[in-house]
């Protein structure tokens, strides 16, 4: 790289930004975390504009993972606080984007696949519809993009990434499943037919810096790798490569229940969603794990 150039994260302190800002240092970016720890270079709240503004102007990338876990009982105010730590990061990030002197030349703007709500077998690509703007996920990530649309400048180009489960051994639903798995508690939940479109860290990663560093990267893409699978598959695979028995699934209704004494919401687990990142590969991008197999292989087997 011929002369240094600046990359901006927001949320870079999560298990992907962190993997994140690894890569892209080692590709030869600067790499700025805005954090909300007390004495961070670039410290910022995700709501107000701020000293780290300052990063953003003459950036060559802003990166906005942002936004609180949804994997938490969803009461009035966590579901309140999921939407806005989402929206207001991007609105935010918008302002910062206007007011530089220098605009950035791109903005990824992280989103999910619950863009699509729970569809069944219904296959879904970036031309899908969205869910249905009354069902929780589905507004959240549709407000979510529309906060970035409407902040940001014409010669930035904005990319959205819808991102599907992430598959890491060190956090994220991986970890819990993988947790329970080695306690032979590896069933899939309800009837296990509901699909699961999944990525592994290292292919999301790869993908956001393909995504970025392509000049005719824009719009949305699906950050999920191309063979979706139903649960019950994927626990069969994770109990076969940890050596575990069969095991029984775990009912819907106490999975709801589980919600009711305060476990993350069981839709996380039970919803449907068969998700195909379609502009991706036909724009050239290789996933170095297209298969669930290759994927849980080498986090089964990683420190």
């Amino acid at each position: 790289m011929s002369e240094t150039k600046r990359v901006v994260i927001a949320g870079g302190s999560g298990f992907v930004g962190k993997a994140l800002q690894s890569s892209l240092e080692d590709k030869g970016y600067e790499v700025v975390v805005l954090s909300r720890r007390e004495g961070s270079r670039a410290r910022w709240d995700g709501e107000k504009l701020g000293e780290w503004a300052k990063f953003i102007d003459g950036a060559f990338a802003v990166i906005n993972l942002a936004g609180e876990t949804v994997a938490q009982k969803w009461t009035m105010q966590a579901m309140t606080g999921i939407e806005e730590s989402r929206v207001k990061s991007s609105r935010v990030i918008g302002e910062a984007v206007r007011k530089a002197t220098v605009a950035p030349e791109v903005w990824l703007n992280a989103s999910a696949i619950g863009v699509y709500g729970s569809r069944g077998d219904e296959v879904l690509n970036e031309e899908s519809k969205p869910g249905p703007e009354n069902d929780f996920m589905p507004r959240v990530c549709l407000n979510w993009e529309a906060e970035a649309r409407s902040g940001n400048r014409v010669e930035t180009r904005l990319i959205f990434l819808r991102i599907g489960i992430v598959l890491e051994r060190d956090g994220g639903a991986f970890l819990a499943l993988y947790r329970l798995t080695k306690a032979f508690l590896g069933g899939a939940p309800g009837d296990g037919k509901q699909w699961l479109s999944w990525i592994h860290r290292h292919d999301l990663v790869k993908m956001i810096i393909w995504a970025i560093e392509n000049p005719g990267g824009l719009g949305v893409y699906n950050a999920c790798a191309p063979n979706p699978v139903r649960y019950q598959d994927f626990c069969s695979i994770l109990r076969s490569k940890m050596g575990r028995p069969f095991s029984p699934n775990i009912p819907g209704v106490f999975l709801k229940i589980g919600t009711l004494l305060g476990a993350p919401d069981a839709s996380l687990l039970l919803d449907s969603t068969r998700v195909e990142p379609q502009r991706a590969l036909s724009n050239g991008f290789e996933f170095d794990y297209p298969e669930l197999e290759l994927a849980i292989e080498d986090l089964v087997k990683a420190p």
